[in-house]
């Protein structure tokens, strides 16, 4: 009986550990995955801040993600998602602190700097990356 247990108990850890390498490689590909934003007719790479399930939580989404040093962003908060302390965005490193009123829902800045940047609510609740190539 102690046998049939042992053997049924590994199996299921096979199998368990078999899924959780398939699904981390699912993750890295998409996170290496991101697209970069275009450049729009008028300049401006343009993304777009919402607040919704992202993985297994709930958090700031940027989309796209990654952006180009040098080259104009234009960020929209879809205001339908984002409410309360979620309205005023911070990104600390280019000193931008932004509030999205259903009036202007829009903010600009150009990175002049690549790395990967915190933007944030103004409580730090919310959070996402927002990655400058």
């Amino acid at each position: 009986m102690k046998t049939k247990i042992f053997l049924i108990l590994t199996i299921v850890m096979f199998i368990l550990s078999l899924s959780a390498c398939t699904t981390q490689s699912n993750t890295q590909e998409n996170i290496t995955g991101d697209t970069v934003a275009t450049v729009s007719e008028d300049g401006y790479q343009d993304i777009t801040l919402s607040y919704g399930k992202s993985g297994r939580f709930y958090n700031y989404i940027l989309t796209p993600s990654t952006v180009q040093t040098g080259i104009p962003v234009r960020v929209t908060g879809d205001i339908s998602t984002l409410n309360g302390c979620y309205r005023t965005v911070v990104i600390q490193e280019y000193d931008i602190r932004e509030y999205l009123s259903d009036f202007d829902n829009t903010f600009e800045f150009t990175p002049q700097e690549t790395g990967d940047f915190v933007v944030s609510c103004s409580m730090g609740m919310a959070t996402t990356t927002l990655h400058v190539i």
